[in-house]
């Protein structure tokens, strides 16, 4: 059987007193695609950093392919995070760097690539995300939201990832530009199907979303957290994780208004 591409047991995360996240199991298989999704606060990003080794917990174990993160030397470790590709929730773009500077910036750091080979990977990157060449001699105050959301994934894929982790991708952009980003998401992860060579694990994704029209186009599975600190300590943070078809159809009061998009219950909650 193979062991979850990333998986988290018991994990806390406290900041003070303030506890994040709280006693949470989650595991991502190999080249699944996993949304997150929850209200505003209830630790969704803080989780996709844990499972990344972004941010380590206060308590728990993180595990990467079955094996411990802190177990690893310093040496597997920078090797394995080399895998990892982060698309941020605004970007964070360099903005004193040209777009080309922007996507060559990991390979040059890793002398992975240098010249003309630099110069194709680049090219190439920005081409995958549908981005004209002109773009490159650009920097990021002349580019539209989506442009940068799209520099930012051709960034992050830019070191070839097995593991690509997006931070509300399509947050802000209007809905045509949302689309777009979705589809981009599905062609990362399918990005692997057709490549010859063995050694290469299809694409595992996490992606942190409140739009249920991207959890629809791109999840295989669907993780509902709900804030720690409404918990009892014996209570899981975990308020569904499934199929993105049994999610729409849930009749759990916290789980259907929440995709739905129902305001009465938070607004008798925040009036209580």
């Amino acid at each position: 059987m193979t062991a979850p591409k990333l998986e988290l047991r018991s994990a806390y995360k406290r900041f003070g007193t303030n506890t994040i996240v709280h006693g949470l199991n989650l595991s991502v298989a190999v080249g699944e695609t996993l949304c997150l999704i929850g209200e505003s606060g209830c630790g969704k990003s803080v989780s996709m950093k844990l499972a990344a080794a972004l941010l380590p917990p206060t308590s728990g174990e993180v595990l990467w392919d079955g094996e411990r993160v802190d177990d690893l030397s310093a040496a597997e470790f920078r090797r394995r995070r080399m895998k990892f590709g982060y698309l941020f929730q605004g970007a964070a773009l360099f903005d004193s760097m040209t777009v080309f500077e922007n996507v060559a910036f990991g390979p040059r750091q890793l002398h992975a690539a240098d010249g003309p080979a630099l110069a194709a990977l680049v090219a190439a990157r920005i081409r995958e995300v549908g981005l004209p060449e002109h773009v490159m001699h650009r920097k990021p105050a002349g580019l539209s939201g989506g442009q940068r959301k799209r520099v930012g994934l051709a960034r992050a894929l830019a070191l070839d990832p097995d593991v690509m982790l997006y931070d509300e991708p399509t947050t802000g952009l209007d809905p045509v530009m949302s689309d777009v980003i979705n589809e981009l998401i599905l062609r990362v992860a399918a990005s692997r199907d057709d490549d010859p060579r063995p050694d290469r694990p299809p694409v595992t994704s996490i992606v942190v979303t409140h739009d249920m029209h991207t959890v629809r186009r791109v999840a295989d599975r669907v993780v509902m957290l709900r804030p720690a600190p409404n918990l009892a300590p014996h209570e899981s943070q975990v308020l569904f994780d499934g199929r993105v078809e049994d999610l729409f159809v849930s009749d759990d009061p916290a789980v259907g208004p929440f995709v739905r998009g129902e305001a009465g219950e938070k607004l008798r909650e925040l009036a209580a």
